[in-house]
């Protein structure tokens, strides 16, 4: 057995599967400020059990929207270099609820103007790939968003 680690800082994207630009776009809170709506390239999380996803803005961000995680099981084949046209591009992303500090169960987050720090923990990663919407209400900002994760791989 050998133990699967994931620390990803992830790539924008204004399609959901290919990035935005080359060189890329990391989400690192460097990037040029966002004003409309963007996806992360999806991250295959195939072979992690459990992992950590942040999504932060600094304080002074005017950046306002919604954050949704979104997974499929479908395999996305011009990611995995295996193309099949039946899967190009996957068609189930469904959005992934969580319980945030006790609250109830949601599958999109608010994101206020200023400071913000979303932590998403998912203990039983049953599906092949993940992806983050960010819709966009108004303001601009430079968010980072990264994953984190592990898994024992050869159960």
């Amino acid at each position: 057995m050998s133990n699967a680690r994931a620390r990803v800082v992830l790539v924008q994207s204004t399609d959901g599967y290919t990035p935005s630009a080359f060189p890329f776009v990391p989400l690192n809170g460097f990037q040029p400020a966002n004003t409309a709506t963007f996806y992360s390239v999806p991250i295959n999380v195939d072979g992690l059990d459990t992992y950590r996803y942040v999504f932060a803005t600094p304080a002074g961000s005017t950046l306002v929207g919604t954050v949704q995680l979104q997974a499929t099981v479908d395999e996305v084949g011009s990611l995995t270099g295996t193309p099949n046209a039946a899967d190009l591009p996957a068609a189930d992303w469904v959005p992934l609820s969580f319980s945030v500090n006790g609250a109830a169960f949601a599958n999109s987050f608010a994101v206020a103007s200023g400071a913000n720090q979303i932590a998403l923990d998912e203990a039983a990663c049953t599906y092949a790939w993940l992806r983050m919407l960010f819709t966009f209400a108004s303001g601009s900002g430079s968010p980072t968003c990264k994953l984190r994760g592990k898994g024992i791989q050869g159960r």
